[in-house]
């Protein structure tokens, strides 16, 4: 998947994110999407990253409040299991690029 076929959303940060392992080189955040003026049509997505480098900057870099413009693929939610045998959240927003725009 290159650069070209991924998606751009501008959304809002409304939750801290969260590390998905032990030594932060993943993260998992939740990106409130409105694709229209209308706020029935507002949408939450779950993202996923999975650089080390990026997941550093959105642990600790995004904050509640936040207005990210988020780069990346949409891939169908698949049923996976976690260690303890309890199904895991869905990252159906892989997040490649992720700008903060100056206020």
């Amino acid at each position: 998947m290159g650069t070209s076929d991924a998606i751009v959303l501008d959304g809002f940060m409304e939750e801290e994110t969260v590390t998905s392992d032990l030594h932060g080189s993943t993260a998992r955040f939740r990106l409130t999407v409105f694709p229209t003026d209308e706020r029935t049509a507002e949408m939450v997505l779950p993202c996923g990253v999975t650089d080390p480098g990026l997941a550093l900057a959105v642990i600790h870099d995004l904050v509640p409040g936040d207005k990210p413009r988020v780069t990346g693929h949409l891939r169908p939610p698949a049923y996976r299991t976690s260690l303890c045998g309890w199904p895991s959240p869905p990252s159906p927003a892989q997040t490649a690029l992720l700008h903060i725009p100056a206020v």
